[in-house]
Formats: structure tokens, sequence, C-alpha cells
């Protein structure tokens, strides 16, 4: 799942598009907020502990970087 997992429409549309559209859908710190519970909840599913597949993309994605909860996270990405 966390190589194949993407936004809706990522494949489709530009990576600038997609971030333009996280970021009219969940404003700042809300997006980060989201990309946590939803990660949470699928960790949670058998076989899929520790993923953070949102987490990382909206990393990757948006212009602007949470503090605490994803600083750990950030660091290990490329």
């Amino acid at each position: 799942m966390e190589k194949f997992w993407t936004p809706v429409g990522e494949g489709v549309k530009t990576p600038e598009e997609v971030s333009r559209l996280i970021q009219n859908l969940f404003p700042g710190k809300i997006a980060f907020d989201l990309a946590t519970e939803v990660d949470g909840k699928t960790s949670q599913l058998p076989g899929l502990s520790g993923m953070k597949v949102m987490e990382k993309r909206f990393l990757k994605l948006l212009p602007y970087k949470p503090t605490p909860a994803f600083s750990s996270l950030a660091e290990s990405l490329p």
C-alpha cells in the first residue's frame, strides 16, 4: 500500500494541482490532523500497522510543514 497509494486524482493532475486541492479542502493544520487521524485508523487494520501513507504524501505535496506531530516523519523522507 505504501508503494502504490496516492490521493485521488494525483495520477491525472499535476502535483501543484493536487497540492492546491488539498490546501483548499483542508486548510493549514487541518490537512495534517486529518492525515494523522486516517493513518491512525488505517494502522489498526490487520497487516497495516505503522503505515503513514497520507502523512508522507501530504509532507511531499504541501508547501508548509507542521511542527511536532510530523517532525520525525519528515526527517525520515528522502
